[in-house]
């Protein structure tokens, strides 16, 4: 029951932290197919992005990080104290919060909804509704969540 909250909470909390990103879309670009990256990068109004892959590799390491530290947290306050316990609690916390993020917020709000576009590239349609880009994210997500579940059960497991 207690793992079922956390994914509810955590699902909220994701809503509530992406959902600002329809106010500034070009802060959160590394997000965004490579075609729209590439077309924005373009512009003349951004020339002054920091590079594509800078940006998308100090945010894989702070989500991984956010996702360790939670992750310890909730464990902690789930009781767990296995390794294995830790592990798949944090594993299906993780594959709840990326199959949301794909389903809800990426399929059915940012592929869907003009708010979301960034200013220069609204003709872009096709490139924003590239689905097969989003569960691409969702399968990389996949892997990174083995990863961040295995360092969470590993800390469980120490303390």
């Amino acid at each position: 029951m207690i793992l079922l909250i956390q994914c509810i909470v955590g699902c909220l909390l994701l809503t509530l932290v992406l959902i600002p990103a329809a106010k500034n879309p070009v802060k959160y670009l590394s997000m965004y197919p490579y075609g729209v990256q590439k077309v924005v990068r373009g512009l003349p109004q951004y020339q002054n992005l920091p590079s594509a892959k800078n940006s998308k590799m100090s945010a894989t390491v702070i989500q991984g990080l956010a996702f360790i530290v939670v992750g310890v947290l909730l464990c902690l306050l789930a009781r767990i104290d296995s390794f294995i316990g830790a592990f798949v609690h944090m594993y299906i916390f993780f594959v709840v919060i990326n199959t949301y993020d794909l389903i809800v917020i990426d399929w059915l709000l940012f592929c869907q909804k003009k708010q979301f576009r960034i200013s220069g590239t609204e003709h872009m349609d096709k490139e924003y509704k590239d689905y097969f880009y989003h569960f691409k994210v969702f399968l990389r997500g996949m892997v990174l969540g083995l990863v961040v579940s295995f360092i969470v059960a590993i800390i469980i497991y120490l303390i």
